[in-house]
């Protein structure tokens, strides 16, 4: 996906900026900087979905207000930038919104695959409520335990995966999940997962000076590398289970402990 983007110009990588650039600042508390990175993750909102969703939610469970407030005035001031550019950008973008309603057209993603195979139009926004439930179940889970590394790199992975209205360079987002599995998964499934499942993105031919990719091999690849993710990472969140359960059983017991001073 990333030759793809590169070849195309899309903005797909300032999402996948705002989103590292998210994780780097809060893991520093410099909030009003993972705030402003938002912004750059809401160019599209579509792709990155269920990030945005878990995003505001662990903002109230943590109580950082910053991060909301540095979002809204992000999003407040470019908002007003583009209308002094456009006094009609507003306009224009409801007006698209409605072409869009009546747009009956196959993308290659998982709910396009499901449209394809079905023929009904109302099957391509499956998975989309799928991930939003999803998201909310898995969230009220693992929320006192939240890991932005693990758990954010999942749900910006199961985000693509989901979306209505996604293209193949949009799974360059997929990087973060791929990337932590490699580093911290088990290294023969993930890299004969990878091998396999690459050529449904790579698979492409030379024409006319460009690189032009199949899109027949798209629909399923963000599927295949959430399987593959899920995959080499398995033994690895049992064993953060167990970490975080004796860590559990370790707070209930310390305040039982008898006090030790030196004789």
């Amino acid at each position: 996906p990333t030759l793809l983007l590169l070849n195309l110009g899309q903005t797909t990588a300032f999402v996948l900026l705002g989103v590292t650039l998210f994780w780097y600042a809060i893991q520093r508390r410099r909030d009003w900087l993972a705030g402003s990175a938002l912004l750059l993750v809401v160019i599209k909102p579509q792709v990155a979905l269920l990030f945005l969703l878990v995003s505001a939610l662990w903002i109230i469970e943590t109580k950082r207000w910053r991060i909301l407030a540095a979002a809204v005035l992000s999003v407040a001031a470019s908002s007003l930038l583009a209308v002094w550019l456009n006094p009609s950008v507003f306009g224009q973008y409801a007006n698209l919104l409605q072409l869009l309603r009546h747009d009956v057209s196959y993308y290659v993603n998982l709910g396009g695959f499901l449209y394809l195979v079905t023929g009904h139009h109302w099957m391509a926004f499956l998975p989309q409520m799928g991930g939003v439930l999803w998201a909310l179940t898995y969230w009220t889970k693992h929320r006192r335990q939240w890991d932005w590394n693990t758990d954010g790199a999942l749900v910006l992975l199961v985000s693509i995966v989901c979306s209505y209205y996604v293209f193949g360079y949009d799974e360059v987002l997929a990087l973060p999940a791929l990337l932590w599995a490699a580093a911290t998964g088990r290294p023969a499934v993930f890299w004969t997962g990878l091998a396999l499942t690459s050529p449904l993105q790579t698979f492409s031919w030379y024409q006319g000076g460009f690189v032009r990719f199949n899109p027949i091999f798209l629909y399923l690849a963000g599927t295949a590398w959430l399987l593959l993710y899920l995959l080499s990472i398995r033994k690895t969140s049992v064993k953060k289970q167990v970490r975080a359960g004796t860590a559990r059983s370790l707070q209930r017991h310390l305040p039982d402990m008898p006090e030790v001073t030196n004789a």
